[in-house]
Parts: C-alpha cells; sequence; structure tokens
C-alpha cells in the first residue's frame, strides 16, 4: 500500500513532488481559462507543502510505436531530474485511435508495464498512480471509444494489479457526465475540477487519522474472521464480517464511527473485501453523519459505484460538518455485510466554506 508520504515528508520538512505524466488531458485542453488544468486546481487543493509539474505531451501515447510515443519527447525527458516522489500517469486515450489501437494495441502492455517498472525502479522509489482514461462522448466514441472500454482500461488495471501500483479511475468518476467535457474527449474547467478531487483524494493518505477514529458500537462481527475494527485499521486486506456462526445476523447491519473530532468532508468511501470473497459485499448501503451523535442527516451525494473489489464513493454536493458517520449495509452479498475499509473523503482547505479548518491529518 501507498506509503504515508505526507507524515515522513513534512517530519523532514521536505516538499512532496508531484508529477504529472500524461497527453492533451494533462495539458489541460478544452479549459477556456489558462491555470485550470487538473494539475493546477490538484496544486491549489494540495497546498504549499506539494510542488505538482506537469510532464505531458498533446497527442501522446504509451505505445513506442505510436504515433507520438511519450517517451520519446522532450518533456517526458526532463522528468528524472524532477525526482518525483509521486507520479500520476494518465495514458491511453489516444493509443486507442483507431490510427494506433488495431495494429499496435497488442505491445500497449508490455510498453506500458515497462514504463511503469522504470518509474518504480527511479532512487527516491516513486509511488506511482495508473489511471484509467476519462470516457468519451459524441464523434470520439467512432475512434477511442470502440477499444477503451472493452481492451486499453482492462490492460491497465492488469498492469496496475502487476506492478503493485493504486488506480485512479477516472472512468468511473466522470462516467454519464458530458456535461464536464469540452469537445467529447477534452473536459472544460469543472470537468478538470473534477479530476483534480480524484487525484486529490487517492495521494492524501487518509491512514494517520484513522489512527484517532474509534468503533461506537456495532451490529455483529464474526470475532475469529472479521472483527467490526478491521473496517478502520487502515489496512485493505483485513476486514470486517457480520456474524454467522453460530447463527447468521440479519441486515441492517451497521456502525458507528467517532472520528476523534469535528471536521468538513466532502463524501465517504467503502472499500469491499479485498481477498475475492464476495459474501457481505454490500449491494446497498448508507452513510450518515452528526456532530453530535444525536442528530443524523445523509447529505446528497453522487455515488461513484466501482466494479467487483474496487471502492464505491459517495461525493457529497457540498462539503458538510461531522465527527461521528454511520455506516449502514441494507442488503449484502448472502444477507451478511461487510468491508475491508470504510473512509472519509478529506475536504481541501481552499473548498472549505467560511475559511479553512485545518485537517489534523498528523501532518498540520
Amino acid at each position: 500500500m501507498i506509503a504515508s508520504l505526507a507524515v515522513l515528508f513534512a517530519a523532514q520538512n521536505q516538499v512532496i513532488r508531484i508529477a504529472c505524466v500524461g497527453d492533451s488531458i494533462t495539458v489541460g485542453v478544452g479549459s477556456p481559462r489558462p491555470g485550470t488544468s487538473y494539475p493546477a486546481q490538484l496544486q491549489t487543493m494540495l497546498g504549499p507543502g506539494y510542488d505538482v509539474r506537469v510532464f505531458a505531451r498533446s497527442g501522446a501515447t504509451m505505445l513506442k510505436r505510436g504515433s507520438l510515443p511519450i517517451t520519446a519527447q522532450p518533456e517526458f525527458r526532463l522528468l528524472p531530474a524532477f525526482e518525483p516522489n509521486i507520479i500520476v500517469l494518465l495514458l491511453g486515450s489516444n493509443d486507442a485511435a483507431v490510427r494506433n489501437w488495431p495494429s499496435l494495441g497488442s505491445e500497449f502492455a508490455s510498453d506500458y508495464a515497462s514504463v511503469v517498472r522504470a518509474f518504480l525502479r527511479a532512487q527516491l522509489k516513486p509511488a506511482v498512480f495508473v489511471c484509467t482514461p476519462p470516457p468519451v462522448f459524441g464523434s470520439h466514441l467512432a475512434d477511442s471509444g470502440r477499444y477503451l472500454d472493452p481492451e486499453v482500461i482492462p490492460i491497465l488495471r492488469q498492469v496496475a494489479r502487476r506492478e503493485g501500483c493504486q488506480v485512479i479511475d477516472f472512468r468511473t468518476a466522470l462516467d454519464g457526465k458530458p456535461q464536464l467535457f469540452a469537445d467529447g474527449e477534452h473536459l472544460n474547467e469543472a470537468g478538470y475540477a473534477a479530476m483534480a478531487t480524484t487525484v486529490y483524494e487517492a495521494v492524501v493518505d487518509t491512514r494517520p487519522m484513522k489512527r484517532a477514529w474509534k468503533l461506537v458500537a456495532f451490529s455483529s462481527q464474526q470475532s475469529d474472521e472479521g472483527p467490526a475494527k478491521n473496517a478502520i485499521d487502515g489496512d485493505p486486506e483485513t476486514y470486517w464480517h457480520t456474524q454467522f456462526e453460530p447463527t447468521a445476523a440479519r441486515p441492517p447491519h451497521s456502525m458507528v464511527v467517532d472520528t476523534g473530532h469535528t471536521q468538513w468532508i466532502s463524501g465517504f468511501r467503502y472499500l469491499p473485501r479485498q481477498d475475492g470473497g464476495v459474501n457481505g459485499l454490500a449491494r446497498d448501503f448508507s452513510f450518515e453523519i452528526s456532530t453530535d451523535k444525536l442528530r443524523w442527516s445523509t447529505p446528497s451525494a453522487d455515488v461513484q459505484r466501482g466494479a467487483n473489489s474496487d471502492p464505491t464513493k459517495l461525493r457529497f454536493a457540498i462539503p458538510e460538518r461531522m465527527r461521528y458517520f454511520r455506516f449502514t449495509i441494507k442488503s449484502g452479498v448472502g444477507g451478511y455485510g461487510s468491508a475491508a475499509e470504510l473512509d472519509i473523503l478529506p475536504t481541501p482547505a481552499s473548498q472549505i466554506p467560511n475559511g479553512p479548518l485545518m485537517m489534523r491529518t498528523g501532518r498540520r
């Protein structure tokens, strides 16, 4: 799992360097105003403790024999000197184009993996995030849209899994939202803001703040396999499972968590069990928040449901204040409930209403 870079580098009084590698989407084509690309907006969200830079070329491919290989571009060659701690890799849209994929698609997995491995072998051992390309709309469906979902994105996920990289899923985050696109392929300012938020949620490590979290209540647990505390222990390899022996607990299944202090959050993330098992996977769940454990509310949220073992996110319409949350599985596979990790989505300081209320992440 990705190390807690924010805590480590803050202790050493160092800035965390993030390299955004990609094509015209990373450059920010489509947004009418300068400084509104997703890397620029990510820099604003993260603040002065981070240095976000762009290493991208419009039209770039990961395919080494593609129409414009990123590895042959001067922007890419500047990357080693930056010595990034985190690399956000977004390529594949131009590889999927009909001018590249039909004849070269069989080389994509090896070309992509070789670049990822080179990144991972760098002296600083950066954390590498593999990004799924955003969806396309309109006329682009007949070009890159023919190959993105059925071929390119599954290969990206396979490479990420094999190399131990976390996936940033722009495909799911932007699915069904053509209003966020300028031309069906490139995004507008609001679309790049959504991308920046998605990256922010991936690179900001919530584990340090979870050390202060406490279980207030839970409906049941199978103590010898899935104690309830596993859902907030920061380890995706463990999981909470509701009681199934000697008798099975019936839904709804729930738990209440005290995060230790009142804070602003932008949503919630549910990570299903990661061991390949399906019992207890939440088909329908709710997330409620409270500042006093007496009055509860269910914020309006956009649901981004992950496939299989991928996380499902609830992103609130506006930031909300909370200290306690209640997670309830209304329907789960087999009638059970399970969760590998429950997480909040922290609100960037730049987006907190009425001035900054810094979150206690161990960094400030």
